[in-house]
């Protein structure tokens, strides 16, 4: 009975054993297959963010994450974009940057007209390390944020590895790999144009709107050129949004007028279609930089921006 018993000990700490590194090995299968998950790609965003010289940060949500490549500005330049970010993440996000005594003279603003009318909380075991308590004071947890996960789980991790794996000894060109840039862009390059149904919500959180404010009061204090953007739209998506709500939100950024703000929406511009887009709602790498290349000759000639 005891050599049972010990023989079944030792099976269950050799499977278990085996799982590790199973689940260990597959991380980095998972990252050849798919890129970066969330949390190495926020760890890699500050880790880049500080070890880079730039004077033009770039903020905001997805749509600036994939949206504008900063090897196309004329200012050196870092996308510190991510996705969902909204304007609590922006604001503590640059003053992270600024209390690391870079040098910025310039921030490229994402604006959206849904982006103000949430506060996202599914990535902070990640941001809460790097942006601390401050940060989180916005937020009620009954869990530990700092605890550190990975995007896929249980058994569907193990099989995702195993297709992963299967796919990479291949070498099928159907990948899923996503990068992350070392100058902050996100690419996605494998196209997704099915028409997933999209829920726009336009009204603006009054904590959203209070850290807008900041952002731009930080920037005057800090003598920081703002540059608010409106990415593009597909003509499902701007189809979401009433003519009330697109004239009354454009008051309400140009509001925030002054010497050192300037304001661009490429949002119906009509200067971009279908082909620049690699889903719904998202540049592709070429419609990237197509914008990039719009917004640098926009602002090029702005004061202080080299």
């Amino acid at each position: 009975m005891k050599k049972f018993i010990f023989n079944t000990f030792i099976f269950i700490i050799i499977l278990i054993s085996l799982i590790w590194i199973y689940t260990k090995g597959g991380n980095s299968v998972l990252r050849e297959y798919l890129g970066p998950n969330t949390q190495q790609q926020i760890d890699q965003s500050f880790k880049n963010a500080l070890e880079r010289d730039y004077t033009t940060l770039i903020l905001g949500n997805s749509r600036i994450y994939r949206g504008i490549n900063p090897d196309l500005c004329c200012s050196p330049s870092y996308n510190f974009a991510h996705d969902n970010d909204s304007y609590n993440q922006i604001y503590y996000k640059l003053k992270y940057i600024l209390n690391c005594k870079k040098n910025i003279k310039n921030i490229i603003l994402g604006v959206d007209y849904f982006q103000f009318s949430f506060i996202s909380e599914n990535r902070n075991y990640a941001y809460g390390k790097h942006l601390g308590k401050e940060y989180l004071k916005d937020y009620d947890y009954s869990f530990n944020y700092f605890y550190e996960y990975e995007n896929i789980r249980g058994i569907n991790k193990f099989l995702t590895i195993y297709r992963a794996s299967k796919e990479i000894i291949q070498k099928n060109e159907t990948s899923k790999k996503t990068t992350l840039k070392g100058n902050g862009q996100y690419l996605m390059p494998i196209p997704n144009m099915q028409k997933a149904k999209l829920t726009r919500d336009p009204k603006r959180l009054l904590i959203q709107e209070k850290y807008f404010s900041q952002i731009i009061e930080l920037c005057k204090e800090r003598n920081v050129n703002v540059f608010l953007v409106m990415p593009p739209l597909q003509a499902e998506e701007i189809m979401l949004y009433n003519e009330d709500v697109i004239k009354e939100f454009e008051n309400y950024i140009k509001s925030f007028s002054a010497d050192y703000i300037d304001y661009y929406n490429y949002s119906s511009t009509g200067l971009f279609t279908s082909n620049d887009f690699t889903d719904i709602t998202h540049l592709n790498c070429s419609g990237a930089d197509k914008f990039s290349r719009f917004i640098n000759d926009s602002i090029e000639s702005c004061y202080n921006y080299y």
